[in-house]
């Protein structure tokens, strides 16, 4: 009985130690778009790193943004607005070339600036510039 108590205080000992990481969480879902938290961080990083000033509430209108932009996608998407594939490989033709200037042309610094092969990059961005385009279509309407 002694042992069986020892085990259990050992057992209960352990799990109070236990540290919990959240890994993630949902600060707003529009019509089937979920945003994360990882979502408003990303581009708090990214935004921080161009030199934008955070006056206290980029956050803010960092998560506002991208509630506009989920549901500028979802109307675009009821009204039918079509992006067409030789639109979205003409952006990714123009944004790589850029990217690709800035690296003197340099193809292999690309690709172990990014850990993935030019035609991977593509295809990773392929889907941020649909919707990229969606955007640029509704707002132009």
């Amino acid at each position: 009985m002694r042992t069986l108590f020892t085990g259990l205080l050992i057992i209960t000992s352990a799990l109070s130690q236990q540290t919990y990481v959240q890994i993630d969480s949902i600060v707003a879902v529009v019509d089937k778009d979920t945003i994360f938290l990882s979502d408003v961080d990303e581009q708090y990083k990214t935004r921080l790193a161009f030199g934008e000033t955070d006056y206290g509430n980029l956050k803010c209108v960092i998560l506002e943004d991208l509630i506009t932009n989920s549901l500028l996608i979802t109307k675009a998407v009821q009204k039918n607005i079509k992006v067409f594939d030789k639109e979205v490989d003409a952006e990714l033709d123009k944004r790589i070339q850029t990217i690709l200037g800035y690296l003197n042309g340099d193809k292999e610094k690309f690709e172990t600036y990014y850990g993935q092969s030019l035609p991977e990059v593509r295809s990773s961005l392929r889907p941020d510039m649909i919707e990229s385009l969606l955007l640029k279509k509704m707002k132009d309407k």
